[in-house]
């Protein structure tokens, strides 16, 4: 598990499960989280993401990857 901060955290994207990746919904299960961003470097700019929608390709989380998630409140997140 990885203890989060209420606030801006900068999160690795891992998969003990061996995914490639994952819904951005799935991937923050349990947490207060409101939106988050990734980094895209085909169009080298932040793609930004929020929770409870149809993610497209900005929403995925992919494995192997940091995002920017911030939290209205200190949680864990257990990939």
């Amino acid at each position: 598990a990885i203890a989060l901060v209420k606030g801006w955290n900068l999160v690795p994207a891992v998969s003990i499960e061996g995914a490639a990746n994952m819904d951005a919904d799935i991937y923050f299960t349990g947490l207060s989280w409101t939106r988050g961003y990734g980094f895209n470097t085909s169009t080298d700019a932040f793609a930004s993401f929020i929770p409870n929608t149809d993610n497209d390709s900005e929403g995925n989380i992919v494995i192997g990857k940091g995002y920017w998630v911030f939290l209205t409140k200190a949680g864990d997140l257990v990939p």
